[in-house]
């Protein structure tokens, strides 16, 4: 480095790349090291010393630099790289000049060699001539940075599209296992899918726990019960809780019929997100029974400051959740309605059939007058 002088042109590693560099100044540390202050190929200046270069570096010819020349002034520092980079281009530069420090001095011949050969190669190309040479070069850069920004946008596509098919196939396993779904050919159970009658009837459910609701239909949990306990039933497929459930709503008694229906509930529940864990399908929540006890007495026809203080709700939590059990409510009682539609549920696992579904029908009819009175029923006004 101490042989060096300023303008000269010096080929230096960088990482795993070599670069070109215009010596701008050289300095000398206070333990007598040399360093050098040059303007690189990408219009930065850059300070080299035998630390940062262990390679050394090699003198490949010279430019010449003006005395009053400011590497911290940014045009300057731009005109001086671009004269670098034209030199370059046209091969004006050799190698075989080198005569950096004792390591520049090693550098291996072969390399040199190697160097001079694609410069020649790359002059004798018919591309080099071309007038619009470095037009089309740009063009060609900004050619290759779209194709590579295309394929990851694809390659994000593609990964997005086969998690949604994946969690498609996922839920068509759980529809399955629970009878939802059917094989359209019985010898090809990885072909086709048939929705079945209760699949039909799951798609008319729109609640937020829709399979919960299909599954209490199905088995045939909610038939038989009055229409202030079916609405307490249904409230634990409605009701999501923002505090700890044991503190919410009145008891229910263990060994009512509601007591049953919604312990009944919870095992429903839990055996939809065990096929799902399997499935590792997002989970969905579960029975939550903690305001069943208080819909049913409002259905009854409590008075809601009685149950506002019998329990931890507040009113409008009440009335808001009242509102979304009407919601269902309305649901099951037109489940029967359109003849074309009835589902046929009876089988030997002693699932509803369809006269139940008709009487239960009714029930959710009786039990949506029953909640929606008094502040529930004006709250919509």
């Amino acid at each position: 480095m101490g042989a060096l002088a300023r303008g000269d042109v010096v080929l230096y590693r960088a990482g795993r790349r070599h670069r070109h560099g215009v010596v701008v100044a050289q300095h000398a540390a206070s333990s007598g090291e040399p360093y050098l202050t040059v303007v690189g190929e990408d219009k930065r200046v850059h300070t080299l010393t035998p630390e940062s270069t262990p390679d050394g570096v090699n003198r490949v010819g010279s430019l010449p630099v003006p005395e009053d020349l400011d590497a911290r002034r940014p045009h300057q520092r731009d005109r001086l790289a671009e004269r670098l980079l034209e030199a370059l281009r046209a091969g004006a530069l050799d190698a075989s000049t080198a005569r950096g420090s004792r390591r520049g001095r090693r550098h291996d011949a072969d390399t040199a060699s190697r160097l001079e050969q694609l410069r020649h190669r790359l002059r004798a190309h018919p591309c080099h001539a071309c007038p619009q040479r470095e037009e089309h070069a740009r063009v060609g850069r900004r050619w290759v940075r779209a194709r590579e920004e295309l394929d990851r946008l694809q390659s994000r596509v593609d990964r997005r599209t086969g998690t949604i098919a994946r969690q498609f196939d996922a839920v068509c396993r759980v529809l399955l296992e629970l009878g939802y779904l059917v094989p359209a050919e019985a010898d090809r159970p990885e072909g086709e899918l048939r929705v079945t009658a209760a699949g039909r009837m799951l798609a008319r459910v729109y609640a937020e726990r829709d399979l919960l609701v299909a599954e209490c239909l199905r088995q045939g949990l909610w038939d038989d019960l009055s229409p202030a306990e079916l609405a307490g039933a249904v409230s634990a497929c409605v009701y999501e809780p923002r505090m700890a459930a044991a503190s919410l709503g009145l008891p229910t008694a263990p060994g009512s019929r509601l007591g049953e229906v919604l312990r009944q509930e919870l095992s429903v529940s839990r055996h939809i997100s065990n096929l799902e864990a399997l499935e590792r399908v997002e989970p969905s929540t579960g029975a939550e029974p903690a305001v069943a006890g208080a819909v049913r007495e409002w259905a009854d026809g409590a008075d809601l400051t009685a149950i506002l203080t019998e329990s931890d709700l507040t009113a409008g939590d009440f009335v808001r959740w009242c509102k979304q059990l009407l919601d269902v409510l309305g649901q099951l009682a037109t489940l029967s309605t359109a003849a074309g539609e009835r589902p046929r549920l009876a089988d030997p696992a002693g699932r509803s059939s369809l006269a139940n579904l008709n009487r239960l029908a009714m029930t959710a009819a009786e039990a949506c007058l029953d909640v929606n009175r008094g502040v529930v029923g004006w709250s919509s006004v």
